[in-house]
């Protein structure tokens, strides 16, 4: 082999190369593409909601809270209206994918105990 040929020979392999290395990164630039895709138009709303549903849990107990402290029936009715609310956004996961029958279940049964506690107690503060 004379060195034309070897110089060749090595221009070859390095363009062999550059255009595998060239193909393996589109290749996985696409790929990562179509994860950051699925990441802002599922996970972000996703965690957005699980946020909201946290921040409307804890509006909840506060409320609860205030109407045995107060002894006030209409501060009750505002925890219904967070109900619906939470109840929405358990809904809406599900539109997601998510499989949210336990988590409507276990909410339900929460708030049910919590609000019919919550007022049996200012019923009995109201008859004492």
């Amino acid at each position: 082999m004379n060195i034309t040929q070897r110089l060749l020979l090595l221009i070859a392999i390095s363009v062999s190369i550059f255009l595998i290395s060239s193909s393996s990164t589109f290749f996985y630039t696409n790929q990562n593409i179509q994860n950051f895709k699925t990441i802002q138009e599922k996970s972000l709303p996703m965690n957005y909601i699980h946020i909201q549903n946290l921040y409307l849990l804890e509006k909840i107990r506060d409320l609860l809270i205030d109407v045995t402290l107060t002894n006030e029936s209409d501060i009750l009715e505002d925890t219904l209206i967070v109900k619906e609310e939470i109840l929405s956004n358990l809904t809406l996961l599900g539109k997601y994918g998510l499989d949210t029958t336990l988590l409507l279940h276990t909410f339900t049964q929460y708030f049910d105990f919590a609000y019919t506690f919550t007022s049996h107690l200012i019923e009995d503060n109201n008859n004492f």
